[in-house]
């Protein structure tokens, strides 16, 4: 069974908790709703009684299913990551026009992203469940797209859709007199084996796979936004970096973030490193 933690904050996981009930449709999962406060700033009480309200929202839309709660006394991003350390996913919301408005806004998504061990799914405010039955998933020159072509390819099995190998490339700077033009052709060529041998791969391990592939000479930020105009969920991979510089992730993850209102999932390549929190809290309120 799939173990799934959903941050519970402001406005912002809403969005993320209707993804979770909608993707839960599809399978079988176990849910946790974590939600983290400051004891200066807050009433333990009120936070208690809306991740209460959430828990039975998602009880009542999934029967049967599994939910659990956690009100930690952290930062949002070390309750989510410590809470996520043992589950498949972990799924936030994220405002995009007006990050003032959320406490999961600017880079925190992507630190959390960084730091899970799990797979991370941000949820945009404006996202809007539709019919679109494709996702799509960025497929890089190294091999950190190895898990994120898997991750992507049983989230297409498992909801029908068709999932889209999403390839970009770079034409060489060429000089005047370094024009040559059948190298330029061997590698897009090279390229294209490249998309064609992952798609054969990906039929050959997820059965009834409805996949193809995309090559394109653009940058790969505006490609994967273009595609994911008609897709579910994008899916991106993604290094790991130690505790300095886990804030950091790629710029074509934040870039993303700014340009559509599709779910992105941030696929860790494997082995997962996650740094331990050096913060300091009291033990968490007991679960429910």
């Amino acid at each position: 069974m799939e173990r799934i933690v959903v941050g519970v904050g402001d406005s912002a996981s809403h969005k993320a908790v209707e993804w979770v009930i909608r993707r839960a449709a599809h399978r079988a999962v176990e849910v946790r709703l974590v939600r983290a406060f400051d004891m200066l700033a807050s009433d333990p009480n009120d936070n208690r009684i809306t991740l209460d309200r959430v828990r039975d929202h998602v009880r009542k839309a999934l029967p049967g299913t599994e939910v659990h709660t956690s009100l930690e006394m952290k930062t949002v991003p070390d309750a989510l990551v410590d809470a996520a350390e043992h589950a498949d996913l972990v799924v936030i919301g994220a405002h995009r026009d007006h990050p003032v408005q959320s406490t999961l806004q600017g880079s925190v998504p992507l630190r959390i992203a960084s730091r899970a061990h799990a797979s991370t799914v941000i949820v945009p405010t404006d996202w809007e469940p539709g019919h679109d039955r494709e996702v799509v998933v960025g497929m890089a020159d190294d091999d950190t797209s190895s898990a994120a072509l898997l991750f992507a390819a049983h989230e297409a099995a498992a909801a029908r859709a068709r999932l889209t190998v999403v390839h970009t490339w770079a034409m060489p700077v060429r000089t005047i007199t370094d024009v040559l033009v059948s190298e330029d052709v061997e590698l897009r060529d090279a390229h294209q084996r490249e998309v064609s041998r992952a798609v054969d791969d990906l039929r050959d391990a997820v059965a009834h796979l409805d996949v193809r592939g995309a090559l394109e000479e653009r940058p790969t930020a505006d490609a994967l936004a273009d595609h994911a105009r008609t897709a579910e969920l994008v899916v991106i991979g993604s290094h790991r970096w130690g505790a300095i510089v886990g804030i950091v992730l790629g710029s074509t993850a934040r870039a993303l973030l700014s340009r559509t209102s599709t779910p992105i999932s941030i696929v860790p390549r494997p082995p997962a490193f996650t740094p331990k929190s050096t913060t300091t809290s009291s033990p968490s309120t007991p679960e429910r």
